[in-house]
C-alpha cells in the first residue's frame, strides 16, 4: 500500500503542477483575446488581483480553489507516503 501512495502522491504532484501551467497558459490567453477583440487602442492586461465581478470568480477564485484541494490532496499523500516507508 505504500507504493501505491508514493506513486499517487507523484501523480498529484504533477498534475497540480500542470494544472498551475494550463491555469496562467489560458489566464493569458483569455486576457490576449480580451484585447484583440477591444475597441480601444490601450489595451493593458490586468492582474488577477485587478479583476472584479465575473472575471474574478471565473479567471481566480475558482481555479484558486482548484489549486488548494489539489495542493491538500498532494501534501496529504506525500505524508502519508513517508510516514508509511520502512526504515532502511
Amino acid at each position: 500500500m505504500g507504493r501505491f501512495k508514493r506513486v499517487m502522491a507523484v501523480i498529484m504532484s504533477v498534475l497540480t503542477v500542470g494544472f498551475v501551467g494550463l491555469w496562467a497558459y489560458g489566464y493569458f490567453y483569455i486576457s490576449a483575446m480580451a484585447c484583440a477583440f477591444s475597441n480601444s487602442g490601450n489595451c493593458s492586461m490586468k492582474m488577477p488581483w485587478q479583476l472584479s465581478g465575473e472575471d474574478l470568480q471565473f479567471l481566480v477564485l475558482i481555479p484558486g480553489a482548484v489549486f488548494l484541494g489539489l495542493l491538500t490532496v498532494t501534501v496529504v499523500l506525500w505524508r502519508s507516503s513517508s510516514r508509511n516507508r520502512p526504515e532502511t
